[in-house]
Formats: structure tokens, sequence, C-alpha cells
């Protein structure tokens, strides 16, 4: 695999983000990059940190989908009691928070 490019509009830093509902939106504090590569005419958009992988034949698919990952985390695990979760998924949330700023 190759790494075609980490381009700054792919890095998603200093957007607001808004949840499924509109309700609420946060704004990242921190780049999360998106390590774009391209393979067999098929996109890929990667963050190993977050366990993310989007896959799309249209960049612009490939983008869209890495960025509703990043709110589905969020939502998901970002802002959910610490009780509810697993060690794992406490983890995962760690990560999310380190680059939300609020």
């Amino acid at each position: 695999m190759r790494l075609i490019c980490v381009r700054p509009q792919h890095s998603f830093y200093g957007r607001f983000w808004w949840d499924k509902t509109g309700a609420e939106k946060f704004l990242l504090a921190e780049p999360i990059i998106a390590n774009v590569s391209l393979r067999d005419d098929v996109y890929f958009c990667r963050n190993e940190e977050l366990g993310i992988v989007a896959v799309s034949p249209k960049l612009e698919g490939c983008v869209k989908d890495f960025e509703d990952e990043i709110i589905f985390i969020w939502n998901e695990y970002g802002k959910e009691n610490d009780a509810k979760l697993t060690s794992d998924a406490k983890e995962l949330k760690r990560r999310i928070l380190r680059y939300v700023k609020k």
C-alpha cells in the first residue's frame, strides 16, 4: 500500500462537528490524521489510534465515511459514562477525548 496524500483538509482540525441529532457541536483540539491510500481503484482512510478504516471507490466518499466514524466514536464512547464502558471502550474514550475541545 502506498500513501498518496495527507492533506490539511484531511486532518480534520479546527472543524466543528455535530452529533447525528444536530443538537451538539464540538471542536477538535488537535488534528485527527487520515492516512489516505489508493489500492486497486479503492481509497482507504485510516487512523490506527482510533481504529478507523474507511473504504470507498471515491475519495470524497472515503473522507465522508471517515468523518462519520469520528462522530460515531464521539457519540458512542466520548460522551458515555465510564461506568457503562468496558476497559477497551474506556481506552477508546480516552483517545477521542484527547482530540476534542469541548
